[in-house]
């Protein structure tokens, strides 16, 4: 009942305290009207809060950039015909009005650097870039995804992989956008790193058909070329698996498993990272190839069929090499915990042989007088037979059981 008192009193107390903190502005403009207050103590709900991207307009870009590795930009223009290829580089966005001209041929800008949301807002306005496209394009946390647009854009959102060594525990990659019109594909690169260096040169070279089709073609080239870049890096990783199978299968009392379960354990996390970013990788090609928009027409049904296909076998290799690592980590486990059996086994079979010499050892050696027919020399010959005897049948006992 004490206690229940003391807890009614400092509930009331803590009332009366809230009452006074919440009413003293008020008395301080009463009784002291010279003394400066701040805002925050008079107005606590006016106090002053940091921006924030959440309740932003749809359309509106933000402030900063996202993206914190960001480059500065710098503008990559190849123009090109079936017969005319010309190559352009910049970093002055007054040059490029010029090229949203052209209707002759396809225009592809490689936008190389998203440090300043301003530069996507300027390029979406000369290319009539619809202003929710460019806000995906600056966001960071954009899945990968195909966009329409009416009948005259197509955005498709994807990245870009790498990773320069299977040691590394987190793939390198970033975020890529591409916005195809009718005589024209833009895309947003989060860095200045050149990345479809093969492509520019089958364009360049007049190599297969891109110069001979419209934007569209040149899309599907270049995402192709992205979902090849994790055909390759998932292949490296099937090697990786299969070398660690083989070791797994010779293995032997050696201190490789410990390095090998290291390596499995960096395995899986890069797989599971790369599974989350080519799965949705997989849902935008999907996507690609059942649409049904003016800018693709029925003959690249065929091209996106394959690009389909290739981003579904990525992901099955993925979804098939972390089921194998699961399994490899499983051998492991259970090879560790039977040397462990095996190490506690043979340390039990020794210490049950030493049962009776430690009997005997400890009987024999106590401070006391034994009696006449314990003292003679012939127990000790039958006690040493009595221990032999006792640990052959033993041994003979433990081989038949298969112990050891």
């Amino acid at each position: 009942m004490i206690h229940d008192h003391k807890t009614h009193e400092e509930t009331f107390f803590e009332k009366i305290k809230s009452f006074l903190s919440r009413r003293r502005p008020a008395y301080d403009d009463v009784f002291n009207p010279d003394e400066d207050v701040p805002a925050s103590a008079t107005h606590p709900e006016e106090e002053e809060v940091d921006e924030s991207e959440i309740g932003r307009e749809p359309g509106m870009l933000p402030e900063e950039s996202p993206f914190e590795n960001a480059d500065e930009v710098r503008f990559r223009v190849i123009s090109y015909t079936s017969e005319e290829f010309t190559l352009d580089e910049f970093e002055d966005i007054d040059k490029l009005p010029i090229f949203a001209e052209k209707k002759d041929g396809v225009v592809w800008v490689q936008v190389m650097g998203l440090r300043e949301p301003e530069v996507v807002k300027l390029v979406g306005a000369i290319f009539g870039i619809p202003p929710l496209a460019q806000e995906d394009v600056l966001n960071q946390w954009s899945r990968p995804k195909f966009e329409e647009y009416g009948d005259d854009i197509i955005m498709a959102i994807t990245r870009a992989v790498r990773l320069n060594d299977l040691e590394e525990l987190q793939p390198k990659g970033q975020q890529i956008a591409f916005v195809a019109g009718g005589h024209f594909l833009v895309s947003f690169h989060e860095k200045r790193e050149r990345i479809f260096e093969n492509i520019e040169k089958r364009i360049a070279t007049n190599s297969g058909k891109i110069r001979n089709w419209g934007s569209p073609y040149l899309l599907y080239v270049l995402v192709d070329a992205l979902v090849d870049r994790i055909l390759v890096l998932t292949e490296e990783i099937e090697d990786s698996i299969s070398e660690l199978e083989d070791n797994a299968i010779e293995a032997n009392d050696n201190d490789k498993g410990g390095e090998d379960i290291r390596s499995i354990y960096h395995l899986k996390r890069l797989v599971i990272r790369l599974g989350r970013m080519i799965k949705p990788l997989s849902g935008m090609v999907h996507k690609l190839r059942t649409i049904d928009h003016p800018l693709l027409p029925k003959e690249m049904d065929m091209y996106f069929d394959d690009l389909d296909d290739h981003a579904q076998r990525s992901f099955d290799r993925l979804d098939h090499s972390r089921n194998v690592l699961q399994e490899l980590q499983d051998f492991y486990q259970n090879e560790h915990n039977r040397r462990t059996n095996e190490i506690i086994r043979l340390l039990t079979t020794i210490t049950f042989f030493f049962i009776p010499i430690t009997f005997v050892t400890g009987f024999f050696g106590m401070n006391f007088n034994f009696p006449a027919w314990l003292s003679g020399s012939v127990w000790l010959l039958v006690v040493a037979v009595f221990c032999a005897v006792f640990i052959a049948a033993s041994i003979f006992f433990f081989k038949k059981k298969k112990w050891f």
